[in-house]
């Protein structure tokens, strides 16, 4: 997959934070994220934007909005 050009996309990338809860395996990617659901139980699934990885659920707390990007 390509990267998505962050820039030109208008879409909001996000950081882990906290790799914990068995999310350890993910901390050697790109830390670079797009949200791609949520609920209403404070959780969030997230999409790598460098590799073709998802991760379904991550507690939202956990994750924040890249600034400066």
């Amino acid at each position: 997959m390509a990267p998505i050009e962050k820039e030109l996309s208008g879409i909001k990338i996000y950081f882990i934070n906290t790799f914990d809860d068995g999310n350890e395996k993910y901390k050697e990617l790109t830390n670079e994220w797009t949200v791609t659901d949520l609920n209403n139980r404070g959780k969030c699934s997230l999409k790598n934007v460098q590799a073709d990885i998802e991760i379904k659920s991550i507690s939202c707390w956990k994750v924040e909005e890249l600034k400066n990007y």
